[in-house]
């Protein structure tokens, strides 16, 4: 779903004949769904996201809108009411959630005994909606957001040693610190500090935002850090053997 939600932003960005004001708008909406499915539960609300995606599909019937390809807009709008189906429980639709729940308990029931005991059948019989909700491993690249301070900031998860992450926090006033300005990212602004923090990996995890979302950019920041290290930290001369 994400990489079919991202074709159709590029194309959007690029149509030359729809009007400024609406491609803005349908992109800004399109942006919130986007981060929604890449970020961890709780990050953004569904109620916030459900609000998008109708406002979205009521700006593409707009006449000013039908100058986009008729193919594109009957497909963006399949795929926002999958997402809407697949991701988003309204409070108080009571039928909705008794379907959800006898979809799932069937199921799971109808798998042989023997897959009950395998956690990966299990799982896999699950509703997406909770899929999003089971732990899932971090890696160099990801970012959480952490105490640092005085308050919470984006953290770029540098280096993983069992229990221990190393991460590389993100500052929102690049004035006052050294480190790498990003300039290529669509949801982190400012600059990543050249300071290296440590937490419980366990924390990382359960704090996990999202995946860096531009990897050439993420890089760099770990080869400037990597070089300003080098540069304030003396090398050990090598003793020449006797």
């Amino acid at each position: 779903m994400i990489d079919k939600l991202e074709k159709y932003i590029y194309k959007i960005r690029e149509s030359k004949t729809l009007k400024n004001k609406y491609r803005t708008s349908i992109l800004t909406d399109l942006d919130v769904v986007l981060r929604f499915l890449k970020t961890s539960p709780g990050i953004i609300s569904p109620a916030k996201v459900d609000e998008k995606i109708e406002l979205i599909t009521v700006t593409l019937k707009n006449p000013w809108c039908q100058v986009l390809d008729s193919s594109l807009i009957t497909d963006l709008t399949k795929l926002l009411a999958d997402i809407r189906k697949d991701y988003i429980l309204l409070e108080g639709e009571e039928r909705v959630v008794a379907e959800y729940s006898t979809e799932s308990d069937k199921d799971i029931l109808s798998l042989p005994e023997e897959d009950l005991l395998d956690k990966g059948t299990v799982i896999s019989a699950l509703p997406k909606r909770l899929l999003r909700l089971l732990d899932v491993d971090i890696q160099k690249g990801d970012v959480s957001l952490l105490p640092i301070g005085p308050c919470q900031h984006y953290c770029l998860v540098y280096k993983i040693i069992d229990d221990i992450t190393y991460v590389i926090p993100i500052t929102s006033t690049p004035g006052v610190f050294v480190g790498y300005p990003i300039t290529k990212s669509r949801f982190f602004k400012g600059m990543a500090i050249f300071s290296i923090q440590q937490f419980p990996t366990a924390l990382v995890r359960s704090k996990l935002v999202m995946p860096y979302d531009n990897k050439s950019e993420c890089y760099a920041i770990f080869r400037a850090f990597e070089e300003n290290i080098r540069s304030i930290v003396p090398r050990k001369k090598k003793i020449k053997a006797k």
